[in-house]
């Protein structure tokens, strides 16, 4: 299962880390791919940049404003 870590979590160390926990389990986790913007990927967005990743989930830590949006 591939999990996008979004622009909040894409710490080297964090990343590492889950994929030492994760390999177990059949999780790869892999940092959000950024754009020629580089940071600040509009919300609305993101539900598409999963799809075309093949991503299961996405991980993130932006609750209050990822959240609100329904996806």
């Amino acid at each position: 299962m591939k999990i996008l870590s979004d622009e909040d979590t894409i710490w080297h160390e964090l990343i590492s880390r889950l994929n030492e926990l994760g390999f177990e389990h059949g999780c790869v986790f892999v940092p959000f791919p950024i754009s020629e913007r580089g940071h600040g990927i509009p919300d609305e967005e993101v539900p598409e940049i999963c799809r075309r990743e093949g991503a299961t989930a996405l991980l993130t830590t932006n609750r209050r404003e990822f959240a609100r949006h329904l996806v």
